[in-house]
């Protein structure tokens, strides 16, 4: 890409040069303003286009998690008498575990944390948006006060991560920012973390902030299960109750998907303040300038953590809907096999 050179300060000698000196320069820094733009809108114009096909795979996903559910729960009401095997295993008991081993009441209640986590995904989907609101790029822009005075960082309010998580995983606090757990379903021993400001911020470094947010979804325990290579078989009460919780989280899912798509027009929205804005920018002003890029980066970082919050849950609570009806199947399976030795002793 090129693009016309800014003048150098010899240029500005005479009274005539300096009108085309500055003229030049003032092409050049609306061109990069411009482009920034352009660039931060191809990238979440990108972002939209993945979040669509992601989710239409993924909420397929559920809708067959859901169901698999509701034919499981079905024939859990037929079950009676004690199960030919006392232990079941398989690939659920790593993706239930709970600081190396497993625990049967634990792995129940992280299927049954679906819902609620289901609730702090959605809320996020909802603060998103007051975000994407807060963000006027044509305000922000043209109004230095609004610009200075901006502190959207603070809606990333959470709960500082456990020290033995940070440590498992090499999350690193430091003076500028710390890591924080969203939300407080504890699903699946895993809970949403976004790295925010370590203390209120206001401005450019509120927007320098934003724009360099990180997400992860992060273990809150060690997921190596050592000797446990078993769990104990569920009886047809707990099945059921766990097919169920895995119907109502899936269908609370359904609820995150309508609070992304708020927060993504949220930000659709302020792509047009942001053409709104260029527009409106006066030729001298270098500083509208700058606080025009800086809004942009904020914008970039926020829409990429938005995408990374929504994805990394959604896949997260289908991996956890997965296991616990692997575990109610298997669990299922030493029934019938009780069953099949009975009918053969008769």
């Amino acid at each position: 890409i090129t693009r016309e050179p800014l003048s150098s300060m010899e240029a500005f000698g005479d009274k005539a040069t300096r009108v085309n000196a500055t003229k030049v320069s003032v092409e050049g820094i609306r061109e990069v303003v411009q482009k920034v733009w352009e660039a931060v809108k191809g990238i979440l114009a990108k972002i939209k286009d993945w979040l669509v096909n992601f989710y239409k795979s993924i909420f397929d996903a559920q809708v067959k998690l859901q169901k698999r559910a509701e034919g499981i729960l079905e024939k859990a009401k037929t079950l009676s008498g004690t199960p030919a095997e006392a232990q079941v295993e398989g690939s659920f008991i790593k993706d239930l575990a709970k600081d190396g081993g497993f625990d049967k009441a634990y792995a129940i209640s992280s299927v049954a944390g679906l819902k609620p986590y289901a609730a702090d995904v959605r809320d996020f989907g909802e603060g998103s948006k007051k975000f994407a609101d807060s963000l006027k790029a044509s305000a922000l822009i043209a109004d230095k006060e609004a610009f200075d005075s901006w502190g959207g960082t603070e809606l990333f309010a959470g709960q500082q991560l456990p020290t033995q998580v940070k440590k498992w995983f090499g999350l690193v606090d430091d003076n500028e920012n710390v890591w924080l757990a969203l939300g407080k379903a504890d699903v699946g021993s895993s809970i949403v973390a976004v790295k925010a400001p370590a203390k209120s911020l206001k401005g450019a470094d509120a927007f320098k902030a934003t724009s360099k947010m990180e997400v992860r979804i992060v273990p809150q325990s060690n997921k190596e299960v050592g000797k446990d290579t078993k769990a104990p078989t569920l009886n047809a009460s707990e099945i059921a109750a766990l097919c169920q919780d895995v119907i109502d989280g899936m269908k609370a899912f359904e609820g995150v998907k309508a609070a992304v798509n708020k927060a993504v027009l949220g930000l659709e929205v302020t792509m047009k303040e942001a053409d709104v804005a260029g527009k409106q920018l006066k030729d001298e002003d270098k500083e509208a300038a700058n606080r025009s890029k800086l809004v942009a980066g904020a914008v970039r970082g926020y829409g990429k953590a938005v995408s990374g919050i929504s994805i990394q849950a959604l896949r997260h609570a289908t991996m956890v809907g997965r296991a616990g009806l692997a575990y109610a199947e298997k669990s299922m399976a030493a029934h019938k096999a009780a069953g099949k030795k009975e009918e053969a002793k008769a």
